[in-house]
């Protein structure tokens, strides 16, 4: 009866270990590792707009920032434009 327990604790202590060390690479590839997923021509177009490759994460925190840039701009050159035509 005792073995039975042990086995039981020994199995559930395997597959704790087993599941940390799929959850830490699946951890590691999203956020620890450069920006491998992209060829060569797109992280040179990336790296050109202003866009930061080191890491997937980078790249979408970036992206994000770069896009709120250009909302923000077309904000303000509507802006603009609609005082442009409010004066005639």
């Amino acid at each position: 009866m005792k073995n039975k327990g042990f086995m039981g604790m020994i199995g559930l202590l395997l597959a704790a270990v087993i599941v940390g060390f799929l959850a830490y690479l699946s951890f590691t590839q999203y956020f620890g590792k450069p920006s491998a997923h992209m060829d060569e021509p797109t992280q040179q177009m990336a790296t050109d707009a202003g866009i930061d490759t080191s890491s997937q994460q980078a790249v979408l925190e970036s992206t994000k920032a770069k896009i709120k840039n250009i909302e923000a701009m077309e904000l303000k050159q509507e802006d603009q434009l609609m005082n442009t035509l409010k004066q005639y």
